[in-house]
């Protein structure tokens, strides 16, 4: 499936939901959260970072219960009229071709997919400058 121009923008999906759900959703966020935490700074072979490590995977598997149980009608959607993912804005600007990191959003490709012109051949290959 196609990844849409328009993100997934998570600040406005959370305005949307009541005040209940923001609380479960926001608790297991924190949970999963700490647990990473945890797990970036401890030891390789701390038990606190295993324990951590089972905490996060948990609380993911309880995000995605929450968000999968939520008003499909809703603005959480995340496939636009097309049926093109909304990929979270936290991703930043995506290339539409391989779905990598865009140059810019208005440009909406990557460096990688992007075919350069005769002049940018020319210029890396060390031939005449524009």
């Amino acid at each position: 499936m196609a990844i849409s121009s328009t993100p997934f923008v998570g600040a406005f999906a959370w305005a949307l939901l009541d005040a209940e759900t923001q609380a479960r959703i926001g608790a297991l966020a924190l949970e999963l959260a700490a647990g990473q935490f945890i797990e970036d700074i401890a030891v390789m072979h701390d038990p606190a970072r295993r324990a951590a490590a089972k905490a996060s995977a948990k609380a993911s598997d309880a995000l995605l219960l929450e968000f999968l149980l939520l008003d499909e009608r809703s603005a959480l959607a995340v496939e636009d009229e097309e049926g093109a993912w909304l990929v979270p804005s936290a991703a930043g600007p995506l290339c539409q071709v391989c779905g990598g990191q865009a140059r810019r959003r208005a440009e909406m490709i990557c460096s990688d997919c992007m075919e350069p012109d005769y002049e940018d051949l020319l210029i890396l290959m060390g031939g005449a400058q524009p």
